[in-house]
């Protein structure tokens, strides 16, 4: 009896061994196994995502805290002899306080400001048309900061374009341009 409990299983074991794939079906599965998938690129027209970084500030006393998105703006290839371009290195800051509530401004590194009497420059998104926008000279503290009074328009204007242009209305100096591409309003509030 005990032989005939293990001949049964013995024998179908066989049969569906039998019932799997030829050899030559192995052979080619094993190949496909062994080449590897193509790399995934991304097309040549997609714009590049800017280094966005999000931050979240505890603030003392505060119930919540103060979330802020910045970018560095564009600079000239320091390898490229041709560039006698003078270009400040400005960061943009968009910040929500829960002392001041939300800001959108410019901190200019080394230098200041020449924003006119009264405060006012021209702003253009992608290949749009530049705008006049008003605005208010302060400091950061530490740095010159030029703020952007329409904080809300600039941030929803913000949202889905690739680049930025900001220039005095007067054209004393060359534009300041930001690729923008990647905001994340989401990460922006979340501050992360």
């Amino acid at each position: 009896m005990k032989t005939a409990q293990l001949a049964v299983p013995i024998l179908v074991g066989l049969l569906l061994a039998a019932c799997g794939p030829s050899p030559e079906a192995l052979e080619a599965e094993d190949a496909e196994r062994a080449t590897p998938p193509p790399p995934l690129e991304a097309p040549h027209d997609a714009p590049a995502l800017a280094p966005w970084s999000y931050v979240s500030t505890p603030i003392a006393g505060q119930p919540r805290p103060q979330k802020a998105a910045t970018l560095r703006n564009l600079r000239p290839d320091e390898d490229d002899p041709g560039s006698f371009e003078v270009v400040p290195t400005v960061q943009l800051v968009l910040r929500d306080d829960p002392r001041w509530g939300q800001s959108v401004y410019l901190v200019i590194e080394d230098g200041h400001f020449d924003c006119g009497e009264p405060c006012a420059f021209r702003i253009a998104f992608d290949d749009g048309e530049a705008s006049r926008w008003a605005g208010r000279t302060a400091s950061t503290g530490t740095r010159p900061a030029l703020f952007i009074e329409d904080d809300a328009a600039f941030i929803a204007a913000l949202e889905g374009a690739q680049r930025l242009r900001i220039a005095p209305v007067e054209g004393r100096s060359a534009p300041i341009l930001f690729e923008v591409g990647g905001f994340s309003k989401a990460r922006y509030r979340a501050g992360r």
